[in-house]
This record gives C-alpha cells, sequence and structure tokens, in this order.
C-alpha cells in the first residue's frame, strides 16, 4: 500500500542523489520515488519513471517546485520487500503502482526490478534497478544481461565494415553464425536475417519458413519484386497473419 509514515530499509549497494521535489509534495522515508514527467520528484505514481527510494523523509512546505530536495538511492541495489509469491517467482520482473506497492503485474505500473531470492510466501529478495544502473553489462556465471528501464540503442561505427551482429550457436556445425546484422553504412541501412538462403524464419510457436532466393534479388527486377511479394503474402496468410476475401 501506498506509504503514510517512514518506513526503514534493509538495503545492500546502491548509492545516492539529491533530487528536486514536486511543489508541496510528501515524501517517506522508503517511499518509491518517481519523476512527475516535469523533472521533479514525487511519491511514485504507476507509469512514473522510476527515480530510486528516499533514503529519508521529506516534506516541501513552500510549494515552490525544487525549494526542497529528496535523497534517494539509485543505480542497482537488493533490499527485501512485502511481496506475495513463490520460489518460482525468483527472475520475475516487478512493477510498483505506488510508492509503497510492488507487484508482478506490468499493466501501467513502472518497472522497478526483478526478483533474486524467496525469502517467505509475503516478502521477496528485490534487485531495484534505476536510470543510474543501466550503464555496464552485468554477469551472472556464464550469462551477460544488458539492462534497459527505458529504450536500448546499439550504434555501430561509420566505416563500411561496420555494423550490429546478434549470433546464436549452430550446434550441427559446432560454430557460431550470424542470426541478425544491421549495417548503417549504406544509402539505405540494410537490415540481414539469417546467413544463408537456406535458413528460417518463423513468429513463436509457428514453424521456420525458409527464405527465398528471389527475395533476396527482388531489388533488381520488377519481375522478382512481384514474385517476392507474392510469396511473403502467401506465407504471411499461411502464418494466420494476412486476411483472405
Amino acid at each position: 500500500m501506498a506509504l503514510s509514515a517512514d518506513t526503514p530499509q534493509k538495503v545492500m549497494g546502491g548509492h545516492w542523489i539529491d533530487y528536486p521535489l514536486e511543489a508541496s509534495a510528501t515524501v517517506y522515508e522508503g517511499s518509491m520515488i518517481g519523476d512527475n514527467a516535469s523533472g521533479y520528484a514525487r511519491a511514485l505514481t504507476a507509469g512514473d519513471r522510476f527515480l530510486g527510494i528516499a533514503q529519508k523523509g521529506c516534506v516541501e512546505t513552500t510549494a515552490v517546485a525544487g525549494a526542497q530536495y529528496v535523497r534517494c538511492r539509485v543505480g542497482t541495489w537488493r533490499q527485501e520487500y512485502a511481496l506475495a509469491g513463490a520460489i518460482t517467482d525468483i527472475g520475475a520482473k516487478v512493477y510498483a503502482s505506488d510508492d509503497g506497492t510492488i507487484t508482478k503485474t506490468a499493466g501501467t505500473n513502472t518497472p522497478v526490478g526483478e526478483i533474486k531470492r524467496y525469502v517467505s510466501a509475503t516478502m521477496m529478495d528485490i534487485e531495484f534497478t534505476t536510470d543510474q544502473g543501466v550503464s555496464a553489462l552485468i554477469a551472472t556465471g556464464n550469462d551477460v544481461v544488458l539492462k534497459s528501464n527505458d529504450d536500448l540503442t546499439l550504434t555501430p561505427g561509420k566505416l563500411a565494415a561496420d555494423k550490429v551482429v546478434i549470433q546464436g550457436y549452430d550446434i550441427d556445425g559446432s560454430t557460431y553464425v550470424d542470426l541478425i546484422t544491421v549495417a548503417s553504412h549504406a544509402t539505405v541501412p540494410k537490415l540481414t536475417l539469417g546467413a544463408s538462403a537456406a535458413d528460417t524464419i518463423a513468429f513463436y510457436g509457428v514453424a521456420g519458413v525458409t527464405q527465398f532466393a528471389h527475395t533476396s534479388a527482388a531489388s533488381t527486377t520488377t519481375t522478382d519484386v512481384a514474385a517476392a511479394l507474392a510469396d511473403i503474402y502467401l506465407k504471411f496468410e499461411g502464418l494466420g497473419l494476412m486476411a483472405t476475401a
């Protein structure tokens, strides 16, 4: 529930930033703090950008935005938080619906972190992450995760050979192959899916469809363009993604 008094927190990690409060705002120690979309901090409301958790209660008494500041824990840190769940919820994303309520339901709520440890049926160990905590890769065992609470942009260099490549491991060939390649050094940026004409493309839960050679050549003649579009239409229709008369 939304906080109505200071609530001391057990935390590990993170650091602090002082944010200016919106006019006449009241926040409590332990309040999750949001951005009011005008650059000022307030007790978080669902949909706000998550700024952190208040380290001390503060009341803005001057009715002037920015006249007082609230100190927030920011970055990436872990702390126990009241949340009903099970041990199978480890790894689940969590969201805030107000300054004192965590939920596993996304909806219009604000993303704030991830469950890292089951404490009890009513308490979880949550790893909170604000915008301050997404500037580095996070390594867990052999996995590397790049986290973002908002847009994530990968930008290659400006040379002809520069590109962004996402690879997957081909167990049959015992080697890594390109799954997605994005080249930006061109009159028209190019997105390539797969590494050969035999590779398949599929929507989740549907068998893959093999690429066709004339789709790659569609830029050379109007005949190939028409054939390519016809094949694409038929494949989308077969996947239930294209309405028929």
